[in-house]
């Protein structure tokens, strides 16, 4: 199951520490994202009870300021030559 059901379900007291954030340009993620452009990352800890319990790794095309701002247009992805 997903990981916020589980922690959810538990009623787990997390603590989330931001490692590190990212931004740059992958073929892979704009092919998946069907984005071009920038694209954004994080990684983070959970901790519960003073200890580490997991590391989550995220990835964010920019068509996410599609749905939280009007101002972004994403550029299609080029195209081989």
């Amino acid at each position: 199951s997903p990981i916020w059901v589980n922690l959810s379900e538990n009623k787990t007291e997390l603590y989330r520490e931001v490692k590190a954030l990212y931004r740059g340009k992958s073929e892979e993620l704009q092919g998946v994202f069907g984005c071009g452009g920038q694209v954004w990352g994080r990684h983070y800890c959970f901790w519960h009870a003073g200890e580490p319990l997991t590391v989550i790794y995220e990835a964010f095309s920019n068509k996410l300021d599609d749905y939280i701002s009007d101002t972004s247009i994403c550029e299609p992805p080029a195209e081989d030559a």
